[in-house]
């Protein structure tokens, strides 16, 4: 039994919910053309013809909304059943509200109606939302089990509508134990008293006073959070970092590794989220000894680059999608940016933006770069090891382990393989450095062509200054 009486508008609205539900997307303007002429049993010359696209591109783009609606929906769409399916699947959900899991409008409903809610800022809209399925539910599993989860990842990479995604899933999820999120964006909170003010309005303690005994107000704190159980986000860590030496690790803001020492020791009921750009080595031992601690890091959407970029406006030609991808490591924000620019510039045409072998940087990519490469403590044998590898990575994919090994040496004669490997964690950590080995090849070691290109460009004088041996 069918609903014939589903409208076009309607049906747009409907497939854009259903969409957005299952942690994908909205409908783009040349996608609603192809429901449009679906619904109305409309050729693709003719539809593209009227709404002003090339008659390929329209084809293309179908193709990938077919499969992107058919797993969603669960049943096979294609141009000529996108109508039926579409109106049997209203009735579906009329008839039993929860048919299809990740877009039942009566689970939509208890995300609104949970008793979990936010204080302090407001996370990240995530309307857009796409990929990160399994690290999603890898967060959502860490935050339930542990009290202190670190999510990094290069600047871009998506940490911050992650954590602002796992929010819904919590709202959605039965197994869910917090009661209360408290949201922070570190920029404001270097200083820990700042952020220790915030935190003790936001749970409606005693106000924070700094010119008191700091222990006995974070014991305070520590039993609140076992008391009730609240999930604190702390979003854009890597800010404390700044100023860091190699004898102080913390810089100035030391009270941060003594805070984050009493979190992860003491029990409690409570955790504690962290996104940060860079690496907290005291946090990461932590979880190496066994301590109530997970760090994850985020490298790019992987194989959901593919209908992200079909979500962008762009067609898949000549693998065109696939140099893109591996060109700019599947990070969202900057395939985002250079989608924008295939568009605007060259017509949608992917293969030819490859074919001009330049790397697009915008002003916001750099000035992030520049912000990481000033955080956190840079020895002398990393920084040498970015110089080799941005002044001798050119003509290739990388450069054999041993034989980075063999240039350091001969600069740096009493280098031991143990400084030399702890270096190269370092920088993979930061999403800095590459690793690549196949079955029967050497470790290659590399750097992401973006790194690269603002390595070698250094518009402001961030590198001569944070990288001068």
């Amino acid at each position: 039994m069918t609903d014939n009486g589903l409208g076009l508008s309607e049906a747009i609205e409907l497939i854009d919910q259903w969409l957005g539900a299952r942690n994908r997307r909205q409908l783009n303007p040349a996608e609603k053309v192809l429901i449009a002429a679906a619904w109305e049993n409309q050729k693709y010359d003719a539809a593209a013809e009227k709404a002003g696209y090339n008659a390929g591109y329209l084809k293309q783009a179908g193709q990938g909304l077919w499969r992107t609606l058919s797993a969603v929906i669960g049943k096979q769409v294609s141009k000529k059943t996108l109508k039926t399916v579409v109106e049997n699947q209203k009735h579906e959900l009329a008839q039993h509200r929860q048919p299809v899991e990740g877009f039942s409008e009566s689970k939509l409903d208890a995300a609104d109606s949970s008793d979990l809610f936010v204080v302090g800022r407001r996370p990240p809209k995530t309307e857009n939302y796409f990929g990160y399925r399994p690290e999603l539910a890898m967060l959502k599993e860490s935050v339930l089990e542990r009290q202190c989860v670190v999510v990094v990842g290069q600047a871009g990479v998506g940490k911050s509508c992650l954590a602002s995604k796992l929010l819904e899933s919590l709202k959605l999820s039965a197994d869910n134990r917090f009661e209360k999120v408290i949201w922070q964006f570190m920029s404001g909170h270097a200083n820990l008293d700042s952020l220790l003010e915030e935190i003790f309005r936001c749970l409606k303690l005693d106000p924070y006073d700094p010119s008191k005994d700091l222990s006995a107000q974070v014991t305070t704190l520590i039993e609140v959070l076992n008391k009730e159980k609240i999930l604190i986000v702390l979003d854009g860590a890597e800010e404390v970092l700044k100023g860091t030496t190699k004898d102080n690790p913390y810089g100035e803001h030391e009270n941060y590794h003594w805070f984050f020492k009493q979190i992860i020791e003491r029990s409690y009921s409570s955790c504690l989220l962290i996104t940060t750009r860079e690496p907290f080595q005291d946090l990461a031992f932590a979880e190496v000894s066994g301590q109530s601690v997970r760090i994850m890091e985020l490298n790019g959407l992987g194989q959901d680059a593919y209908p992200f970029l079909e979500s962008q406006g762009l067609t898949d030609i000549d693998d065109g999608f696939r140099l893109l991808i591996h060109r700019y490591r599947s990070n969202p924000f900057i395939l985002k940016l250079v989608a924008a620019r295939i568009r605007n510039y060259f017509g949608g045409d992917v293969i030819t933006f490859i074919q001009c072998d330049s790397i697009l940087m915008s002003e916001s990519l750099q000035q992030a770069l520049a912000a990481q490469f000033r955080t956190g403590v840079w020895t002398d044998l990393e920084k040498q090891l970015m110089q080799i590898l941005a002044h001798q990575d050119e003509a290739s994919e990388g450069l054999p382990f041993s034989e980075v090994f063999k240039i350091l040496k001969q600069e740096q004669s009493d280098l031991s393989m143990h400084d030399f490997i702890a270096a190269i964690d370092i920088l993979c950590a930061r999403s800095l450095l590459e690793r690549n080995q196949n079955e029967t090849g050497p470790l290659i070691l590399s750097l992401q062509p973006v790194i690269r290109k603002y390595l070698l460009k250094d518009p402001s004088g961030v590198i001569q200054e944070s990288l001068a041996a």
